[in-house]
């Protein structure tokens, strides 16, 4: 399956609704989808899209706006307020297992963030 790429619209007072973890998984050093919270312009965007696009657990952000392959520019991105597109990997089975278990490897600089 190729990315989903997720555009969203920011609207004051309302938060992305997700926490992510610094990885590094196969896919290289990320932010990992740990949870997906309710009312937030992540759930918005799941309501309105369904599967195959929603965006879940254990999924995989490479990309927010313009910053790529730095975690620190993405997880700025996220909370910068601006309208945001998004590119997320979906997870495999494994990876998303390993991340429930709180297996991933956690060697990225950070810790976990709340957007």
């Amino acid at each position: 399956t190729g990315p989903i790429i997720v555009e969203v619209r920011q609207t004051p007072g309302v938060r992305l609704g997700i926490d992510v973890i610094l990885v590094r998984s196969q896919r290289g050093c990320g932010l990992a989808i740990v949870s997906v919270s309710p009312g937030g312009a992540i759930d918005s965007w799941n309501r309105r899209v369904g599967d195959p696009w929603r965006v879940d657990p254990g999924d995989f952000i490479v990309r927010v706006n313009n910053a790529e392959g730095d975690a620190a520019a993405m997880t700025a991105e996220l909370r910068s307020g601006k309208d945001l597109t998004i590119t997320v990997h979906r997870a495999s089975e494994g990876e998303a297992a390993q991340l429930r278990q709180g297996n991933m490897m956690r060697h990225c600089m950070g810790a976990g963030h709340d957007m």
